[in-house]
């Protein structure tokens, strides 16, 4: 038995990716949905994909996997990602803050990322604002140095930086028409600044990025224009020792100055939704849970995300053979394959990515 093929017939669905593999037709079984709406188990296309994540995803199996399709962005439609995406949805007719935990029971590879990046996109294809923080562990261990900053607690320049800069590459246009509310905010940066004010001021000096970080989950917290997804991958790390010392002593991460601040913004948020994955690729000192203490205090509500159904490997097979990838899998090897990856997401998708 081989599984059916089929596909679009207008040469303008083609795209060429950008890695130079060949173009591929778009698979007729492909999504209309440009935000991934549908059944479980259907793929769809990331609509703006550069716009939305100028850096890319940031994780190398699902780039790979997009350069196979010809550099057509898919994911497929969990029920996770759906029952945030409803969450998103009636924020905007019931404000208030809304906390998710991405669980796998200590299972790696389940598709807890790809949950999270569904989520991202939704965002803002949807208007939101997004701080997508995609390594949690550079949280705790990115940056080059630390350094005394407000409070009693430690800066990171660098990797304030850089997330100031990762969230003005895609929010700058919305930012500025923000303005600043908190008054103490308002101080520092004047009554007539906006966010965009803010997010530049670190952004373009890494001498004030830490503290305008902190000022930018102040404001995002208590954001009531726009609504406001928190997404946190790997967000186990934030209680894990971090890789800084300082004055010859190991730095916890509560004595990091972003650290604070996004738990004082999952705690705070008035508008929106936060979402933390837990990462089982990355050891932590700290398991059972403790990073949801430290994060939104335990209260939110936790969405396991398991390996695939029977049903959601089917269909994963049928999208690849139908978007040319496979061309043509015999049952026997589909079965071999199922046995061989236990149904777990990662495993099936590197054993796609290479045949």
């Amino acid at each position: 038995v081989v599984l059916p093929r089929a596909f679009s017939s207008d040469a303008s669905a083609s795209i060429v990716g950008d890695s130079g593999e060949a173009s591929r037709p778009r698979p007729a079984t492909l999504s209309d949905s440009p935000t991934g709406e549908d059944a479980p188990g259907t793929f769809f296309e990331l609509d703006d994909y550069k716009k939305h994540f100028p850096r890319g995803l940031q994780d190398s199996d699902l780039e790979t996997m997009f350069t196979r399709l010809g550099g057509r962005p898919c994911l497929m439609v969990r029920p996770p990602a759906l029952a945030i995406i409803d969450a998103m949805r009636s924020a905007s007719s019931s404000p208030g803050a809304r906390l998710f935990y991405l669980d796998s029971d200590g299972v790696r590879g389940t598709g807890k990322t790809s949950q999270l990046l569904h989520a991202v996109h939704y965002a803002r294809h949807s208007g939101w604002l997004v701080l997508h923080i995609p390594r949690g562990r550079d949280l705790v261990s990115g940056g080059l140095w630390v350094e005394e900053g407000a409070d009693g607690l430690l800066d990171q320049p660098h990797v304030a930086q850089q997330l100031l800069r990762d969230f003005a590459a895609v929010h700058r246009a919305q930012l500025a028409k923000v303005p600043v509310s908190d008054e103490g905010v308002k101080k520092q940066y004047g009554s007539q600044a906006t966010l965009a004010d803010v997010t530049d001021a670190g952004a373009n000096d890494e001498q004030t990025a830490a503290a305008a970080f902190v000022d930018l989950s102040v404001e995002l917290a208590g954001q009531t224009t726009l609504p406001v997804l928190v997404a946190i991958d790997e967000a186990n790390c934030i209680v894990e020792p971090t890789a800084y010392h300082y004055k010859r002593e190991q730095v916890e991460p509560e004595q990091l100055s972003i650290i604070r601040a996004l738990k004082v913004l999952a705690d705070g948020l008035q508008n929106g939704v936060v979402v933390a994955a837990e990462s089982n690729s990355f050891p932590v000192a700290h398991r059972n849970g403790e990073f949801k203490q430290e994060l939104g205090g335990g209260g939110g509500q936790t969405l396991p995300v398991a390996d695939f159904t029977p049903e959601e490997y089917n269909k994963t097979l049928a999208f690849f053979d139908d978007a040319g990838v496979l061309n043509g899998l015999a049952e026997a090897e589909a079965g071999l394959m199922k046995m061989q990856t236990q149904l777990n997401p990662r495993q099936v998708l590197r054993r796609i990515i290479l045949m």
